[in-house]
């Protein structure tokens, strides 16, 4: 171990370790791979950065772990509500946007295309673009798809699988005035459109 002077480097051949009371190593830098290494009062590992390989692990053994980033002009690093990233590990949620900031999210195909936009202060979602169509799909809870949407060719498809599809349009005021339905089953296949209830008169027009 060599100390210097105030004006020079402190070197350390070897790891460096930090233990309290009771013995246990809290923090250890390891000299081989330049690694940092914490551990709890009990001596379990809740913080790794490891190198070479450059990852960053930390939490677990009763402690939920967050990573939570604050824009420039924030001045405080303690309310959780004004960080504009929030990846909260024990509710398994990421938060975008706070502080002035609606929260965006991008994807990109392999290309560096945009193909995936979210935008919060719009309530914005756009799927496809740069060459790829968007499809959307909602599937049920076990894996059969009920609702599919696709861009290329305008397509929107309702049930299926097991399950008739029904698509309704209802008034300000919660009531159905329009009602598609596809029914299978006896006496055979039939499909209905209803027009008009709800205290509102049906009418249709072909244009």
């Amino acid at each position: 171990t060599g100390f210097g002077t105030p004006n020079q480097d402190l070197i350390l051949k070897g790891d460096l370790v930090i233990r309290d009371a009771k013995n246990i190593d809290r923090v250890r830098f390891d000299r081989e791979s330049g690694g940092l290494f914490l551990k709890d009062e009990n001596g379990n590992l809740i913080f790794h950065l490891e190198f070479p390989a450059q990852v960053l692990r930390f939490g677990g053994h009763g402690r939920d772990a967050d990573l939570v980033l604050f824009a420039r002009d924030a001045t405080s690093l303690t309310d959780d509500n004004k960080a504009v990233l929030h990846i909260d590990t024990d509710r398994g949620l990421i938060q975008l946007g706070a502080a002035g900031r609606g929260g965006q999210m991008v994807c990109r195909d392999d290309k560096g295309e945009q193909t995936i936009f979210l935008n919060a202060d719009r309530a914005v979602a756009v799927l496809g673009a740069n060459g790829k169509n968007g499809e959307f799909f909602i599937q049920s809870e076990d894996s059969r798809p009920r609702i599919r949407m696709r861009a290329e060719n305008a397509l929107a498809d309702i049930g299926g699988t097991g399950v008739d599809g029904e698509l309704r349009l209802r008034m300000a005021n919660g009531k159905t005035t329009l009602r598609a339905r596809a029914q299978g089953g006896d006496p055979g296949p039939v499909a209905t459109l209803d027009v008009g209830g709800g205290g509102a008169s049906g009418s249709v027009r072909i244009l």
